[in-house]
């Protein structure tokens, strides 16, 4: 699938932020690197709206598994968003949080060129 990267204006890269394994699902510990993990909880869910949203992602490096025992978490652009707007800057984010990145996701069917067109007037 192909997709357009658009850096914001003004994006800054914070300093504390891993960008060697970022999803949605899993995580490198940013510790010491001691492995990749799957989330072992989350903030997020599905609006009054029904759309789906995620704001942070919560990680372990299990000790039992052979790795160091750090726990962190990660937070979605959306997450930063709500808790700067509080006062609070996270430490840890996502790499689409930290560059303020988008992605703008090519139509992919025929069905929504159609429709797009048909809405939008134009292709």
């Amino acid at each position: 699938m192909t997709a357009i990267h658009i850096p914001e204006e003004g994006g800054a890269i914070a300093p504390a932020q891993n960008h060697k394994e970022e999803g949605t699902h899993y995580s490198r510990c940013p510790a010491d690197g001691c492995g990749v993990v799957e989330r072992m909880a989350k903030i997020g869910g599905q609006s009054s709206k029904g759309e789906n949203y995620l704001d942070a992602a919560f990680y372990t490096a299990d000790r039992r598994k052979g790795l160091c025992g750090s726990s962190w978490a990660i937070d979605t652009k959306q997450g930063v968003e709500q808790a700067q707007s509080r006062g609070i800057n996270p430490k840890w984010k996502s790499g689409s949080a930290a560059t303020n990145r988008k992605f703008i996701l090519s139509p992919t069917s025929e069905a929504y060129q159609e429709n797009y067109k048909r809405i939008f007037g134009h292709d």
